[in-house]
């Protein structure tokens, strides 16, 4: 009954791997529209590349979405939410699995002045990231989570622009082709810590190669759920930064 389930409140079926009997397959049988088998090559990365270590990389992380995604509807996230639909939870390593899937960083306009939509990264180097990991609670979400892509600098750098901190004089001075990459230096919070950096509008990803890339998150199991989908290395965010600490439930 819950393959059934699963089966029919589902718009696709990926098919990784099946025995070719069984009640699966009688699923596959009734709904060939649905499904399609899958084989994708994983990357193979066995030593991180000179980028990583000389930390010439800009790294984008993933935090739980407490809404739908950026390109879905109120409305058909709330029939997921009704459904108990399994893909209405939008954690951090599902959203993760999103972009990789999708080999697609979407933009938003949350929290950027002017209304823009823009995808952020951070110049702060994996291993600065636990002693800058807080919950915002004006916010309802964590910053510098385990769970993210880094991208080799070099194959963004005409991609994406520095981000200006300032204040509302140095708003007031930016040409409105400045204004996307603004920044307030904050008040309560000193939001300059992030160095971050900006593409305006979704970032397509497919061209990166295997080797211009890492994907990071906080388990084995977050590793062996996105690694058969991924073309880029999926590694341990504890490994990459050498460091045993326990993660925050995100």
């Amino acid at each position: 009954m819950r393959d059934c389930w699963n089966f029919y409140t589902s718009n696709d079926v990926l098919v990784l791997n099946n025995s070719g009997k069984g009640n699966i397959q009688s699923l596959i049988d009734n709904w060939p529209n649905k499904t399609y088998p899958v084989s994708i090559q994983t990357a193979d990365v066995l030593e991180l590349p000179q980028w990583y270590k000389e930390e010439e990389y800009l790294s984008h992380f993933t935090r739980a979405i407490d809404g739908p995604y950026s390109d879905e509807s109120h409305s058909m996230w709330h029939k997921k939410l009704v459904r108990l639909d399994p893909h209405s939870r939008h954690t951090s390593e599902r959203v993760l699995f999103k972009i990789v899937y999708e080999q697609k960083l979407r933009a938003s306009s949350t929290t950027i002045r002017g209304g823009h939509k823009m995808v952020s990264f951070t110049a702060v180097p994996l291993d600065k990231w636990p002693q800058l990991r807080t919950f915002r609670s004006h916010r309802r979400r964590w910053d510098f989570a385990p769970f993210g892509i880094c991208i080799n600098q070099a194959w963004l750098s005409n991609k994406v622009a520095k981000v200006r901190y300032g204040n509302e004089d140095t708003w007031q001075g930016l040409t409105d082709s400045q204004r996307p990459y603004f920044q307030s230096n904050g008040e309560r919070i000193d939001w300059t810590v992030e160095q971050e950096y900006r593409h305006k509008g979704d970032l397509d990803l497919s061209a990166i190669p295997p080797e211009d890339a890492i994907v990071f998150v906080a388990t084995d199991a977050d590793r062996d759920f996105i690694q058969p989908f991924s073309p880029w290395p999926v590694k341990l965010f504890d490994g990459l930064v050498d460091i045993p600490k326990v993660h925050p439930i995100l």
